[in-house]
């Protein structure tokens, strides 16, 4: 019997750790649902730019259980092949950030989070084209192609668009454990969760009012 009680702290604190995984898992993969259906939404939209809303009403989901940072940008076929080297017609070209969100990077940040960076980093400033060997799609560098040019972001049609969120979030320390106990005993906050969507627009650029650079 001593030794039951003995252990008892280690049992409870061992299923905490347990439900804090489970949870951190859990959220995990509702983040990666989520990112693309915010990511569709977006793209679905052609009279009117959703994306302060939707990342609005996204953030405030995320805050319950992180600190983050969200960033999109409607990305299209580009004008360039490099600096000064313009795009051959029906042959590749690097895709260009045409629209960004947030404005600043304090509005597209809840809740101080500490290991995720500015918001929007991770994509290039609007009117940017992306680098060579920068990818659009999430695992693009590993679907087969040898180079770049090959890439299906390198190789979008004229009057195609897509929308790219980028998100980092950096779980609360605890996750259950602290709701339940009010007590921080498993620091989770270093497994920071990065998650890039992009989801193709089945409208034409031209059709987007909004998607063009003011």
């Amino acid at each position: 019997m001593v030794e039951l009680f003995a252990i008892t702290p280690f049992v409870f604190a061992f299923a905490a750790f347990v439900m804090d995984m489970r949870t951190l898992v859990g959220f995990r993969t509702d983040l990666a649902r989520e990112t693309f259906a915010l990511a569709e939404v977006i793209a679905n939209e052609t009279q009117r730019n959703p994306m302060a809303v939707v990342m609005a009403e996204a953030m405030e989901e995320f805050k319950s259980n992180s600190a983050g940072t969200i960033a999109v940008a409607v990305v299209t076929r580009g004008t360039e092949r490099g600096a000064g080297v313009p795009c051959v017609a029906d042959q590749w070209c690097l895709p260009r950030v045409a629209l960004v969100w947030p404005p600043s990077p304090d509005a597209g940040t809840w809740e101080a989070p500490a290991l995720c960076a500015t918001a929007g980093t991770g994509l290039p400033a609007q009117g940017q084209h992306f680098a060579a060997d920068q990818h659009v799609l999430p695992n693009e560098t590993g679907s087969g192609a040898t180079s770049h040019q090959g890439w299906i972001s390198r190789n979008m049609r004229p009057n195609e668009w897509w929308v790219v969120v980028d998100t980092c979030l950096d779980p609360t320390p605890g996750l259950l454990w602290s709701k339940v106990s009010g007590a921080n005993l498993f620091d989770l906050s270093a497994l920071v969760v990065r998650k890039r969507a992009a989801w193709g627009s089945v409208h034409d650029l031209a059709a987007c009012n909004w998607c063009s650079t003011p």
